[in-house]
């Protein structure tokens, strides 16, 4: 299972994505999540099977 986040620098509006995969759902976009740095605000999770 893939899971990708897309967040928000809310200082200047840049989006970046954060990916990461994983056996199961809940793991991948846990493990996505932790790479969103402090302060960024998360948009929105796509899912993929990988």
């Amino acid at each position: 299972m893939k899971v990708s986040f897309s967040a928000e620098k809310p200082a200047n509006q840049d989006v970046t994505y954060y990916e990461a995969e994983a056996a199961t759902y809940e793991e991948a976009r846990d493990a996505a999540r932790a790479k969103v740095p402090e302060g960024h605000q998360p948009l929105a999770i796509r899912v993929g099977l990988c």
